[in-house]
């Protein structure tokens, strides 16, 4: 083992709170549109059951790209 190498943190950085809060207003919004628009179903399947997957995956995929970067891994 190299003593210049720093093992990464089991904290969360500040990426992971912004992806946290993020999803949690993303979540938050998707579902009060849903319930404001009951008959908007073709927009609900389009922004709850495809859109928010989506985003949730970008989200990890921000917040672990950007660790690997600041570790210098790949």
């Amino acid at each position: 083992m190299n003593p210049e190498i720093n093992p990464p943190s089991s904290h969360p950085g500040r990426r992971a709170w912004w992806a946290l809060c993020l999803t949690l207003l993303a979540t938050l919004a998707a579902l009060v549109w849903v319930w404001l628009t009951p008959d908007a179903t073709e927009w609900h399947f389009w922004g709850v059951a495809q859109a928010m997957p989506v985003t949730y995956v970008l989200l990890l995929w921000w917040v672990h790209g950007i660790r690997h970067d600041e570790t210098g891994e790949r």
